[in-house]
């Protein structure tokens, strides 16, 4: 019984940092391990000790009471195929299948809405009471502070992420293990200010009330959810006739996921019903989780390398000997994170196990968290006696360029940092964020390629690089330039094709959107949602953005800082990084060479209401814009709307696969509704 209350104890705790501000001392596979081992435990004691974690969602996280309790999911494994095949048949019928959505991986929350306006919103907490983050909610992506409906009392839970493309730009010190965890810190922060610096997006997954009618769905909810102006979780029905397919099908996706998850969530359709079954102290009847599968294989770990990014933050690598995780993955590294991360991987044996430390020559558990990304959820000594394990040091010296190290702790987080600016490692990693995809986007040019750039001296400068693509593709080429193609072609991977496929790239991205520029310029804090919002405040137009650089008046200086920082979602901090990236002669010579290479595309920004009264579906695969979250945010952004179903209100639908038969692809037809590709919408309205 000692063991027992030993345990539970120790879950409890992990529970508050999960669920109050993200932080934690277990892993995801080492609390599901424990928890397992608690079930068993309390199943051979027949005793279940109070508040324990296998009855309960989390901590008690405020007073703040939900109207209907906010629960778990109970959860499958992806490798119990067959009892979730069992779940999923005795909880549909032929005419009325269950509904898959993601299991999104941040903090879920309920907003309450009376006559249209947000009244609170709450952190899930304990599944009765929760926190109230209200203030901090109106900032959040995709939670409106009024919507139009005929109800008088609306009541959302749906889930808070940050994404993925946002986290880098935000964990510029490298304190937060993952966006999950630094999503939750964020809705929790007391002061709403700092709150709103960071980019976090709400996803409906569940109308709580009014409460279903007879004959209502879950799809229907969620399409007035929709309609209502809500981010909704991506849903589809389940196909029934291939359940394996069907699921593997949504795991094919996870690569190309812009936020995290760790799952997926199946509901019954027929909602009313459902309600019927009712719910235990811990989860709906009508609901269940299916979690990525935590395979685990064991290596030994061989080294510990130090990678240098582009902010100067340095993460610690585990090197290891090979072992194959998932479908087909040869696995040979991890990342640990931080400083923090690396000392508090858990040990698998004995009492003492809080105060050994990771070592060289231990045998470590690997797994693939969300089927993707290579983690360790504990070590042991394995065959390797305590005399022959190697402590890992942090490094008092970049490995990159030699400089000191800094190391910093913040929040009992310690993180370790390289302060030189022009650290080899961190020029590179300025070199990938301006010229890949989401910067300038030169197509082939990669970080193998980066490197023999700089290598033969071709690459001192963005400049230099443009400059010569332009002799070059005008056949201005001096000998001195042909004589460094000439080095270029010498290196393995390179030749006249490869030079020349280049050299056509690097025309193409001349032209380019005061968007993508700014993001290209990786300056710390500044990412996809703070250079779209900075480039709406300049009109889209490089050479008012470029005014603000070359303001010389302080009074006027401060004048456009102080705007900036009223751009809603922005504040002091993101500011204070832009100005401090600005504020280097290095970075404006930068800038303003730049404008001699480079054209921008004005397109309909300029005009903040372009598409105010337009009314828009898309639907199937996008191919210009790296999704459909991203397309739906261009439209808003200029006023346009973006609705989940045709109707007469409709002004186009965008699909790129025009002859589909699909239901929406009928409707618009049905209603006379002109639909076109998303290429021609771009041609249309602009990008």
């Amino acid at each position: 019984m000692e063991m027992q209350q030993k345990l539970t104890e120790e879950l409890i705790n992990a529970s508050k940092g999960y669920y109050n501000d993200g932080n934690t001392p277990l892993s995801d596979i080492e609390f599901d391990r424990k928890l397992e081992e608690l079930r068993q435990m309390e199943k051979e004691s027949g005793v279940v000790l109070p508040n324990s974690p296998t009855n309960s969602v989390g901590a008690k996280a405020g007073k703040v009471a939900h109207e209907k309790p906010a629960l778990s999911l109970a959860k499958y494994k992806y490798a119990q195929m067959q009892e979730l095949e069992e779940w999923l048949k005795d909880h549909s019928s032929p005419a009325c299948p269950p509904v898959c959505m993601w299991k999104m991986d941040g903090s879920t929350i309920v907003l309450t809405y009376d006559n249209g306006k947000l009244t609170s919103a709450v952190t899930r907490g304990d599944g009765y009471e929760g926190t109230d983050i209200t203030r901090n909610a109106r900032y959040f992506n995709g939670v409106p502070s009024v919507i139009k409906t005929d109800e008088k009392h609306l009541v959302v839970r749906g889930e808070v992420v940050m994404k993925n493309s946002d986290f880098e730009m935000c964990n510029v010190d490298g304190e937060f293990e993952n966006a999950r965890n630094l999503a939750t810190a964020t809705i929790q922060m007391k002061d709403p200010e700092e709150s709103k610096k960071r980019p976090v997006w709400f996803y409906a997954f569940e109308l709580v009330h009014p409460e279903p009618q007879v004959g209502e769905g879950m799809t229907t909810r969620l399409k007035h959810l929709k309609e209502l102006g809500f981010n909704v979780v991506e849903f589809q029905y389940v196909d029934m006739n291939d359940i394996h397919s069907f699921i593997d099908g949504w795991q094919a996706k996870l690569p190309s996921l812009d936020f995290p998850t760790d799952g997926l969530v199946f509901s019954m359709e027929d909602l009313y019903n459902g309600w019927k079954l009712g719910t235990t102290g811990h989860h709906p009847r009508w609901s269940i989780a299916m979690k990525w599968t935590d395979e685990t294989s064991r290596s030994t770990l061989r080294s510990v390398e130090w990678s240098v990014g582009s902010k100067g933050s340095i993460t610690p690598v585990a090197v290891f000997d090979s072992i194959r995780l998932g479908i087909g993955s040869n696995v040979t590294r991890a990342s640990l994170h931080n400083i923090s991360c690396l000392r508090n991987i858990p040990f698998e044996r004995g009492e003492n196990s809080n105060r050994v430390y990771l070592a060289l020559g231990d045998d470590v558990n690997v797994y693939l968290a969300n089927m993707i990304i290579p983690q360790i959820a504990s070590f042991t000594w394995g065959d390797y006696k305590e005399t022959r394990r190697t402590s890992i040091e942090i490094p008092a010296y970049c490995p990159a360029c030699g400089s000191p190290t800094r190391q910093a702790e913040h929040n009992g987080v310690w993180t370790l940092h390289c302060d030189n600016e022009l650290c080899t490692a961190r020029v590179m990693g300025r070199y990938l964020t301006m010229f890949g995809k989401d910067g300038l986007n030169v197509k082939g040019l990669g970080e193998s390629q980066l490197k023999d750039l700089v290598t033969v001296g071709i690459l001192r400068t963005p400049k230099d690089l443009f400059e010569m693509a332009y002799l070059y593709n005008n056949r201005e080429l001096s000998e001195y330039g042909k004589n460094e193609l000439r080095k270029l072609m010498a290196l393995d991977g390179w030749g006249e094709t490869s030079v020349h496929n280049l050299m056509l790239a690097l025309e193409e991205a001349r032209s380019t959107t005061l968007q993508r520029f700014i993001y290209s310029l990786a300056i710390p804090m500044v990412g996809h949602d703070f250079s779209k919002k900075l480039s709406k405040h300049f009109h889209n137009k490089y050479l008012e953005f470029l005014d603000y650089v070359y303001l010389y008046d302080e009074d006027m200086q401060d004048e456009e800082n102080n705007a900036i920082r009223e751009i809603d979602g922005i504040g002091e901090e993101k500011v204070s990084r832009l100005v401090a990236f600005l504020d280097k002669n290095e970075n404006r010579d930068m800038l303003l060479d730049l404008a001699d290479e480079l054209t921008f595309e004005e397109g309909p920004l300029s005009s903040e209401q372009f598409l105010e009264g337009f009314t828009f579906v898309i639907t199937g695969k996008v191919n210009i814009y790296s999704n459909r979250d991203e397309f739906k945010a261009s439209v808003e952004a200029r006023g346009g709307k973006v609705a989940g179903s045709v109707s007469k209100n409709t002004t186009l639908l965008v699909n790129n696969d025009m002859e589909s038969t699909s239901g929406k692809n009928k409707k618009a037809k049905e209603l006379g509704i002109e639909i076109i590709s998303e290429a021609e919408f771009i041609r249309r309205f602009g990008k």
